[in-house]
């Protein structure tokens, strides 16, 4: 356990000192006109079946969730949903980062959510757009303390002013895809 701590602990050195020297660099290049390419930071994405995702239980019409799953060759992370149309149900998502986004998709018949990380405020959410559209990111993270966090999704009583009911008269409320977190922390399985 001690080598583990120690090598994690090497780890958040190494990715510290990484960050340093790049916000230096960002000074100098800044006073001096010099540019350095940018380095796109990692990225892992957790599917909305991953078992770091747990659902009110219920169908999506009494509490809970319903999904649907069209699988692709590229098991495309947007082909799959779960989805709540009841006020109250929740979605837990527990994650390793620095930020977190949430993709899902956008409906004129979609309502809104709230998603509150750790101990922080909840965040309103509006799912509603003019026009169908998934894969959409529908929330980003402050930065984040490195370690474990869990997010919580809440579908809310409260609509875009310019929502409109579904073809059949429903009320559709939220529909989740998947997350993408960033800064996470790799561990070696050597």
């Amino acid at each position: 356990m001690e080598e583990l701590f120690t090598i994690v602990n090497k780890k958040v050195m190494k990715k510290r000192i990484i960050n340093l020297f790049l916000s230096f660099a960002l000074i100098v290049s800044s006073l001096f006109s010099i540019s350095f390419p940018v380095v796109a930071e990692e990225s892992k994405i957790i599917d909305d079946f991953d078992a770091a995702w747990q659902y009110s239980a219920g169908d999506a019409e009494h509490g809970g969730w319903n999904y649907t799953r069209n699988y692709t060759p590229d098991m495309d992370p947007s082909t799959s949903e779960h989805y709540s149309n009841t006020v109250g149900a929740t979605a837990t998502l527990t994650f390793n980062g620095t930020k977190l986004e949430i993709y899902g998709k956008r409906a004129p018949e979609h309502t809104m959510f709230t998603i509150k990380i750790d101990d922080q405020e909840p965040v309103e959410i509006d799912e509603y757009a003019s026009a169908k559209a998934t894969n959409q990111l529908l929330f980003t993270s402050d930065e984040l303390q490195p370690g474990n966090h869990t997010a919580l999704i809440t579908v809310i009583d409260k609509k875009n002013p310019d929502w409109t009911p579904a073809s059949n008269g429903k009320q559709y409320g939220v529909q989740l895809e998947y997350a993408k977190v960033y800064g996470f922390e790799k561990i070696d399985e050597d």
